[in-house]
């Protein structure tokens, strides 16, 4: 059988669900762990970035940017860019290449995807190079703590982050705030019970209709349902993700408190059954005074003067047991194939690509995206932006909130994300929508969770 009839035989549920298991041996081999040594001179070469930018605001110009820059300062190491539309294609054509042993040198994976990759042997350990003094801009210490769960597995680096910090937070209308009498950085909100009262406050109603949800809830996330975990000082898993801790008491809480919230208190209009576009957001439409929000919005939708000035964002209150408010952060990572005998190439450009404050600001200009880079939240052009939108400085912050566990920032669920969120979120949203059994439900998705991590193992 050819090459090529192999890979037409994958089907898209198993390429999805990072499925080729049968190649895991074949591939262990290619983790080579052997320090690199430094290339005396620049040799020509030619490498392949891979990425699911296609269509995204700005990416196109920022793209055709860099890589102009690229070929000023290094002509003899040509760099091509093939565009996918989104992660799902992005994971879909990594995998199909791969089975037809046609990989691709770079590519730009899903913070929900990278992890699984690394466990299927798909991905170069990185660890070496990055220790050596030549790559100090992509060296551990590089980037914020928050990406550490989207580039390590243990002592391994099988990623580098390329863009995000991307945390989970509630959005608030600092208008609607201030007319209330309540502080308009949301400060007011520091427990779930002070958000119970802050919705209440904010909720209008016309007889039985929610005209303006005091909190807007979303429909059930896994990612989103983490950072309520996150604040109870339990997590959805232990550090390494190697098992699941889906009916801690913490879990059972945070749901109960979720279904409170829209059943009794009745702060949010009908929960939709998908989630709402990103064109606009609760608060520019003004059908809330609270919703949930990726800590990016302030660059997508607020990043003018007029409507900067009627948006904040907070981490997740605090909750039970809780040591202060949290969230559940994550950045995707740019990866070198695991067969790619000579990556030599690849962490040339991936050194300037993901560890350059010029890449970074660039990005910031053409896409209104940060960086994972510690030293670009130092730059002058940060600060004069955090001048200009005073919200901006809540993103490093709130992405590196520590978590429950010593050494990590707050968590999000990473490894086996596909399948666990195939098999586990229709049980949690059930339950989430009808109030009932939460207990339950949470202990078949704690059994099913740990029923695909232990064969990940």
């Amino acid at each position: 059988m050819s090459k090529r009839k192999q890979s037409a035989g994958l089907t898209r549920r198993r390429v999805l669900q990072g499925g080729l298991v049968s190649m895991t041996a074949a591939l262990s081999a290619c983790i080579v762990e052997a320090p690199l040594p430094p290339t005396p001179t620049p040799t020509p070469g030619k490498i392949t970035v891979l990425h699911g930018w296609q269509g995204r605001p700005g990416y196109d110009t920022f793209i055709s940017t860099i890589t102009e820059r690229w070929k000023a300062q290094r002509p003899d190491l040509e760099v091509t860019w093939q565009a996918m539309t989104g992660h799902d294609a992005v994971l879909e054509h990594f995998l199909e290449t791969t089975a037809a042993e046609l990989p691709i040198e770079v590519s730009v994976i899903a913070a929900t995807d990278v992890h699984s990759l690394f466990d299927e042997r798909h991905l170069r350990d990185l660890r070496f190079a990055t220790r050596q003094p030549q790559f100090s801009e992509i060296a551990e210490g590089a980037f914020l703590r928050s990406t550490r769960q989207n580039r390590n597995a243990g002592a391994e680096t099988f990623g580098l982050p390329v863009s995000g910090p991307a945390s989970r937070v509630l959005a608030i209308n600092s208008d609607l705030f201030e007319d209330a009498g309540l502080n308009p950085q949301g400060r007011d909100i520091r427990t779930w019970d002070d958000l119970d009262r802050v919705a209440t406050l904010l909720t209008e109603r016309q007889g039985d209709r929610v005209q303006r949800s005091g909190y807007a809830l979303q429909p059930m996330d896994l990612l989103w349902f983490s950072a309520w975990v996150n604040t109870t000082a339990t997590t959805f898993f232990n550090p390494e993700q190697s098992w699941a801790n889906f009916d801690a008491d913490g879990s059972v809480a945070a749901l109960q408190h979720l279904v409170n919230l829209h059943q009794e208190l009745r702060v949010s209009a009908p929960i939709p059954q998908a989630a709402r576009p990103p064109s606009a957001t609760p608060l520019q439409t003004g059908e809330a005074a609270i919703h949930d929000e990726l800590s990016w919005a302030p660059m997508r939708h607020y990043h003018d003067a007029a409507t900067a000035r009627s948006y904040w964002q907070i981490p997740y209150p605090k909750g039970p047991g809780g040591f202060g408010a949290n969230t559940a952060t994550s950045a995707d990572a740019a990866v070198v194939h695991g067969s790619i005998e000579r990556p030599g190439h690849a962490l040339t450009f991936l050194q300037w690509f993901c560890g350059s404050l010029e890449v970074a600001h660039l990005r910031f200009e053409h896409t209104k995206e940060v960086s994972p880079l510690v030293e670009y939240y130092q730059t002058q052009e940060w600060i004069n932006a955090v001048d200009t939108n005073p919200v901006l400085a809540t993103i490093p912050d709130i992405a590196e909130i520590p978590g429950a566990y010593a050494g990590f920032t707050a968590p999000f669920p990473y490894r086996r994300f596909r399948q666990i969120n195939e098999e586990v979120l229709p049980v949690l949203a059930q339950a989430y929508r009808t109030g009932e059994g939460l207990a339950a439900a949470l202990k078949e998705a704690h059994v099913a969770a740990n029923t695909i991590l232990s064969k990940a193992s």
